[in-house]
């Protein structure tokens, strides 16, 4: 799970649905495109489809909220029907998103990836998420990075702990080392919220590519999928060291007194009033702290990597969320809407004022993110030349990774399970999803 501090608009328009300047309904109907986006995102697409609208008159743009529940049920139906939307969301982790491509249920990409230049704009990270039998069918308006260890300066100060300039913690016991040296200040080290249901598998996705080839990995993000073949088992050793590489860090102590029963909320407040020296969490948290306590200054860095020869890169989360219907009455115009979206003037004028949202492409002018803390421009810049990794339970399905696997992690850290049982569990999991 990632959260994003969001801003909202004060109401929505009838039957739930949030229309671009809440206008009527005596538009063209040839001139009028139906979008939907998450429930409790307003403000951002609002800003969107209210640009849209502005660079193309003539253009209405009705704006669907969909809740997180309907977006893999009921609304699958509504996609395929006659009333389908022209830009649907269709969350990529889901296999929904398998199902409807199976089914010809969505437009293929390509003239959005080509008129947007994604192979040379996204990620090389993102632009494999997104394909799917060697096509797209989906993009991704946004990036989150994820597993970040943010410390608090003074306090490293005062432990006599020197931060790793590259931002690279290169071992366990470096990280084992900074932790008793802040206990030993009586100052309690790296906090995690262990029952948040997410924190605790958000070290297994940075770490899992450091234990795998980069072919591996990439199985393990797309073998849920039918049809896919099964190249990389999670009963194979890399798997397993990304695990037992967690319960070492359990096992160091690196982690504050009574983490597997502490939440995120309690970990984020204990970060910002500083009571601990470092806090596990994603680069939105930055804009959190500077709310929260202006005066504390604050660093960031990454977890050790599993093979010490091995480079940790930031985690981040750029799940599909936007596709066309095969049913879409205007699909011409959404490969349009699509574009703009992804132009670098609305990701930063749509997606990062308003949404507060880190681009999804990486060609915005290091000027026009100069608004964002300094530790995440630097977090950007990093991705630019070390590269980004997608994490495993931000892209599959959730019964497969976070749901399943966060709990097993947490009885792992607790002593009540060791890696060969939780492998065999994923592995089981990963059967049962492929069927779907």
């Amino acid at each position: 799970m990632i959260s994003r501090s969001l801003k909202f608009i004060s109401g929505l328009c009838a039957l739930g649905l949030v229309t671009a300047g809440c206008s009527g309904s005596d538009s063209d109907p040839d001139k009028t495109l139906t979008v939907q986006f998450s429930q409790g995102q307003e403000a951002v697409y609002q800003a969107y489809a209210q640009n849209f609208e502005k660079a193309n008159p003539g253009v209405k743009v009705n704006l669907q909220a969909i809740a997180t529940a309907t977006s893999t049920g009921s609304n699958l139906t509504v996609i395929t029907s006659d009333n389908a939307p022209d830009v649907a969301l269709v969350p990529g982790n889901s296999p929904a998103y398998t199902s409807l491509v199976s089914q010809g249920g969505l437009r293929d990409l390509s003239a959005v990836w080509t008129a947007s230049d994604l192979d040379k704009r996204y990620p090389e990270a993102t632009n494999a998420l997104t394909e799917f039998d060697g096509k797209h069918y989906a993009i991704a308006d946004s990036t989150s990075y994820y597993s970040v260890v943010y410390y608090n300066v003074d306090l490293f100060q005062k432990a006599g702990i020197t931060a790793p300039a590259d931002h690279r913690i290169t071992s366990v016991q470096q990280l084992a080392d900074m932790a008793t040296a802040l206990r030993a200040q009586k100052i309690q080290p790296l906090a995690v919220g262990g029952k948040s249901g997410w924190e605790i598998s958000w070290m297994l996705d940075a770490l899992l590519p450091t234990a795998t080839t980069p072919e591996q990995m990439t199985n393990y993000l797309q073998s849920w999928r039918a049809g896919t073949d099964v190249t990389a088992k999670y009963t194979d050793p890399g798997f397993a060291g990304a695990l037992n590489q967690i319960k070492a860090l359990g096992d160091a102590k690196v982690f504050q007194e009574g983490y597997l029963g502490a939440d995120n909320l309690q970990t984020d407040a204990q970060f910002q009033q500083g009571q601990t020296g470092m806090r596990l969490e994603g680069s939105w948290f930055a804009a959190m702290i500077k709310e929260a306590n202006p005066n504390l200054k604050f660093g960031w860095m990454l977890l050790p990597p599993v093979d010490p020869a091995g480079k940790t890169q930031l985690t981040g989360s750029a799940t599909p969320q936007f596709s066309i219907p095969t049913k879409a009455k205007n699909p011409e115009l959404a490969e349009k809407y699509l574009n703009f979206m992804l132009s670098d003037e609305q990701q930063v004028e749509a997606g990062l004022k308003v949404g507060g949202y880190l681009p999804a492409v990486n060609t915005v002018a290091d000027t026009a993110l100069a608004s964002l803390d300094e530790n995440v421009q630097q977090m950007i810049a990093d991705s630019k030349t070390t590269g980004l990794q997608s994490g495993w339970t931000s892209t599959v399905p959730s019964t497969l990774g976070q749901a399943l696997v966060d709990p097993q992690i947490q009885a792992l850290l607790a002593g009540d399970t060791d890696a060969a049982a939780i492998q065999a569990k994923v592995q089981a999991a990963l059967e049962t999803t492929r069927t779907k």
